[in-house]
């Protein structure tokens, strides 16, 4: 891959030509954006009806099961098309189609990665059903895009090299969605692996895994369950998600709640939505490109989940295979302004040699070659749409049975009372065991793929006795090797268990205020004990006002909060001393970014060693000015939402938003992410929605959003649920049609018209 000076003019002109459209998004109401929904025909099986509230939320009803599919679509075309063709191109590694030469280095690793390798086979593989569904979807998508030019400059802008949707496209923007967010962290790892003091750190990260609460203990009696219960240690999760049974609830029916973590952008990631037809019936949160409810409820159940950071992925050595060993692949690119470019890139029997990847390049990596999960064939979507129609546990868990990535627990709650918690994934130990090493070895049968325990082989729980379950990053339950090594505290999973046990009854009311907590517990631990090594060393001179302020600290994250200006200022001073000497300055770095930061620099504190003495006065010292500079959380703590095209040179500017305050921190249950820092900084990764569902009622559903519903720049509806979440605000979503009708003012009648 070569981008040459003459390409590079190119996209740069041509990227030019498009900013003066750009530079002016046009302010849009609800009516003006409703006016350009398409109405009268569309090709349907039967008469259909679209309502949309004021926050452009959709209620969609079809009078034919084949239709309601389609007019999802539809429905996410028309809210979320930029977004949606933002995510085709991601998946398929054909960015520089929208953005021209700048974006080949970026397709170029993308490609390598292999996120659409299993499509085709798993087009093959789907059930007529799923495959109908999808198709009709792919088929809204089309419909809608047809009818977009010139529905916003950011639209066209993407749209500018558009093809129609088909299901490859759908297919593969899921395998998008359900890629392997370690990944992420493996990256990060490897610039310091190499490093004398890596191992040690290493060691020190995993035993977090390793010692985290399990959600629930399998039940040795149960076939499945005594297996993985014998074989011992233990595994991880993301987000945040509860479930509580009827015997804690103010009516007897079950309760879930949930909020996702996931990067901050506009629009955000989830699209409220709601769907019925005389054989569906789901309402919550839906992502763009994936046609089904991912989290949300039924008539019977609801359902959320939360990402275990499963190791579903072997990144293997391969620098001792032969170079025979390895294939060059070509492919075709077309480059916006610039006609088609080759990309080339090795492969071997071991998977891609992502080491390769032009944005790799400087890490200095020997060849490593990515084995993942995801390349093989699965069926999630056709997963969730079984969840959607599932009406006890029984099916519910079945529903899981041909899911493999991404690894996510997935809770689940009834009318009648009943909770539950499945693990969706299919695991082989050998990625656990190549994790444990760090890097896999081609030449060891430990390492090679070949065991495989799907979802409905692992354990479960239904209707247990405490009346509670709770997934925040800690394992489901504990197994040897682990499901998952990387590092988290247990502090969201400990606070969101005290609300529900000190709430009696627990309703929606409990819930939501429990989603906006901002408590932290290892925060507060950290904090008493710098306070008292402080004592111990007689603390300098000018220190007083932050000493004061760990005292008095309340361990909540809120935006007036001076004790956690203090701690966070403080713990970034002191880590910086104390790290280094004992990891070295390269697993710093990586420590520093981690959310095992907090925990080890608490543990370290704690000891009282003589490390921790004899850098902490000059750690006060450093921190003592800064916290009289920001003497408030708020002060340091900010978020920023921005549209993608706000990385775009002048233009951008037009598509980023106000730099806002904001309560949480890292281990938050309201989680806004950061590493330590020293000053003023901009959270990049957090709580961005939250959904709770009283089972009670099929009506009693709420929903809230960081952001908006529509991905349209300048439309009122684009951040128009932001108000709301500040000031920690849910929407009620129903279910029963006779309450939308009530609820969603705006009525789109559809006829059907054309071959379906």
């Amino acid at each position: 891959m070569n981008i040459t000076f003459r390409d590079s003019l190119f996209s740069g002109l041509g990227l030019a030509s498009r900013f003066p459209f750009l530079l002016r998004p046009r302010s849009l109401s609800v009516s003006d954006r409703l006016a350009a929904f398409p109405t009268g025909k569309m090709p349907l099986h039967a008469p259909a009806e679209v309502r949309f509230d004021d926050l452009l939320i959709p209620y969609v009803h079809a009078e034919d099961d084949r239709d309601l599919p389609f007019l999802l679509g539809v429905v996410h075309a028309f809210l979320r098309l930029g977004q949606m063709e933002l995510f085709r191109a991601t998946a398929t590694g054909r960015l520089c189609e929208l953005f021209g030469a700048p974006a080949m280095r970026l397709d170029a690793s993308l490609r390598r990665m292999g996120l659409a390798r299993a499509v085709p086979a798993m087009l093959a593989s789907l059930s007529p059903a799923t495959s109908a569904w999808i198709e009709r979807y792919a088929q809204g998508v089309s419909f809608m895009a047809a009818k977009s030019r010139g529905l916003s400059p950011e639209t066209d802008f993407y749209q500018s090299a558009a093809r129609p949707w088909s299901a490859t496209d759908v297919l593969a923007v899921g395998r998008l969605i359900s890629s392997d967010i370690n990944w992420l962290f493996w990256l990060v790892r490897l610039r310091a692996y190499r490093d004398p003091g890596w191992p040690g750190l290493w060691e020190r990260m995993t035993s977090l895994a390793r010692c985290a609460a399990p959600s629930f203990v399998p039940d040795a009696n149960d076939a499945a369950d005594a297996l993985w219960s014998t074989l011992g240690a233990s595994q991880k999760a993301g987000s945040n998600c509860v479930a509580v049974a009827g015997s804690r609830t103010k009516n007897g029916a079950g309760l879930l709640a949930g909020d996702a973590h996931v990067q901050l952008s506009l629009p955000p990631l989830w699209c409220v939505a709601a769907l019925k037809s005389p054989g569906f019936a789901a309402a919550g949160m839906t992502i763009p490109g994936v046609p089904a409810v991912l989290v949300g409820r039924n008539r019977h159940i609801a359902w959320g989940g939360t990402n275990m950071l499963a190791l579903q992925s072997i990144f293997y050595d391969v620098s001792r295979l032969p170079t025979s060993a390895f294939r060059e692949v070509e492919e075709k690119a077309t480059v916006r302004f610039c006609g088609q470019r080759a990309l080339r890139y090795r492969e071997c029997d071991f998977g891609p040699v992502i080491s390769d990847a032009p944005l790799l390049a400087a890490l200095n990596l020997p060849p490593l070659a990515l084995s993942w999960r995801g390349h093989r064939p699965s069926d999630e979507i056709g997963a969730m749409l079984a969840v959607n129609r599932a009406e006890n546990f029984g099916e519910f868990r079945a529903a899981f049975e041909p899911w493999a990535v991404s690894g996510q627990h997935f809770l689940y709650a009834d009318a009648h009372g009943g909770i539950g918690q499945v693990a969706a994934l299919e695991f082989d130990p050998a990625a656990s065991r190549a994790a444990l090493d760090f890097l896999g070895d081609p030449a060891d049968p430990a390492h090679a793929w070949g065991e495989k325990h799907r979802s409905t082989e692992l354990p479960a729980v239904f209707a247990p006795e405490e009346g509670l379950l709770v997934s925040a990053n800690n394992p489901a339950f504990g197994c040897d090797p682990a499901l998952t090594l990387f590092e988290q505290s247990d502090d969201r999973y400990h606070r969101l268990r005290e609300r529900i046990l000190a709430a009696t009854p627990f309703g929606p009311e409990q819930a939501f205020s429990m989603q906006q907590d901002t408590h932290c517990a290892t925060s507060l631990t950290l904090a008493r004990r710098i306070r008292l090594a402080a004592l111990r060393i007689g603390p300098p001179a000018g220190t007083e006002a932050l000493l004061d302020a760990l005292a008095a600290w309340d361990g909540r994250y809120e935006t007036d909060s001076r004790g956690a200006a203090a701690l966070e200022l403080t713990a970034h001073a002191l880590a910086r001393r104390v790290f280094p000497p004992r990891h070295g300055h390269g697993p710093t770095a990586v420590l520093m970014a981690s959310p095992a930061a907090l925990p080890l620099l608490a543990e370290d504190v704690g000891e009282c060693g003589p490390l921790v003495l004899d850098n902490l006065a000059p750690a006060l010292a450093e921190a003592a000015p800064r916290f009289a500079r920001y003497p408030e959380w708020g002060a340091l703590h900010h978020v920023v939402l921005k549209h993608p095209l706000a990385s775009l040179p002048i233009a951008g500017r037009a598509f980023a938003h106000g730099r806002e305050k904001s309560p949480g921190g890292t281990l938050t249950v309201h989680k806004t992410a950061i590493p330590l820092v020293g000053g003023p900084h901009d959270a990049t990764y957090g709580a961005t929605a939250r959904h709770v569902h009283d089972l009670a009622d099929e009506d009693e559903s709420f929903v809230s959003l960081l952001g908006g519903q529509d991905g349209v720049a300048g439309s009122e509806s684009f951040l128009s649920f932001a108000k709301l979440w500040r000031r920690g605000e849910y929407v009620t979503l129903p279910l029963r049609l006779a309450t939308a009708k009530k609820r969603f003012p705006h009525a789109i009648p559809i006829l059907p018209g054309g071959e379906p």
